[in-house]
């Protein structure tokens, strides 16, 4: 019999169940739900984060130097405006503090 391990993923856990992400990826469900393939569901995003932290170690990418910006995700606002006005690199929005 297979029995699966529960690992506990706070940092994971914020994200999914904070209500601005939790509004977004609603809207993203109903802008694809016809959409046959690669929708943009959980499993995607988080398979996706795994490939990019793995090809950034294999290649010993440093990001480092593009970061611009780093915030509590509470100055979310903050972080899209730093995007939208084109003086940013990488903005960094911090889920810790929840």
């Amino acid at each position: 019999m297979l029995m699966e391990k529960y690992i506990e993923m706070p940092r994971l856990n914020a994200v999914w169940n904070h209500p601005l992400y939790q509004k977004y990826y609603r809207e993203n469900e109903k802008i694809e739900h016809d959409r046959e393939f690669c929708c943009h569901q959980i499993t995607h995003l988080l398979d996706v984060a795994r490939i990019a932290y793995i090809k950034n170690l294999e290649a010993g990418l440093d990001i480092s130097a593009i970061i611009t910006h780093r915030m509590n995700i509470k100055d979310y606002k903050k972080g899209f405006d730093a995007l939208i006005s084109g003086q940013s690199g990488k903005v960094i929005l911090n889920w810790a503090d929840l």
